[in-house]
């Protein structure tokens, strides 16, 4: 991939994710944490590496871990879209069984 990790370490924080400080030049780790909901996205950038043990480290504390392999930018991006679009549904559902008056049109005005 022709894309530098700093620019993939600014696309992800414009969408609330922090950088681990295990992060390094073959994988990358970046967290979110949205309410009750905790993600660890593993980003591999070489292929040989074992991620196993900090997957389940990140696993164990309670986090959705899923582990990536990208080949552009375009494909992040798109990967980044869908899964902000997922946790703001989500985010609407669990709200919704609190505020049973919520509309989907009211979280978007």
């Amino acid at each position: 991939m022709d894309i530098s990790l700093e620019s993939i370490d600014e696309l992800f924080q414009s969408y609330n994710y922090q950088i681990a400080p295990a992060s390094n030049n073959k994988l990358r780790i970046y967290t979110l944490r949205y309410g009750m909901y905790h993600a660890a996205e593993l980003i591999k950038f070489d292929e040989s590496f074992d991620e196993s043990s900090i997957k389940a480290e990140y696993s164990e504390n309670g986090y959705a871990t899923e582990v990536k392999v990208f080949s552009s930018k375009e494909e992040i991006e798109e990967y980044l879209l869908e899964t902000d679009r997922y946790c703001i549904f989500v985010m609407f559902f669990l709200t919704k069984m609190f505020y049973p008056f919520l509309t989907i049109e009211t979280l978007f005005r």
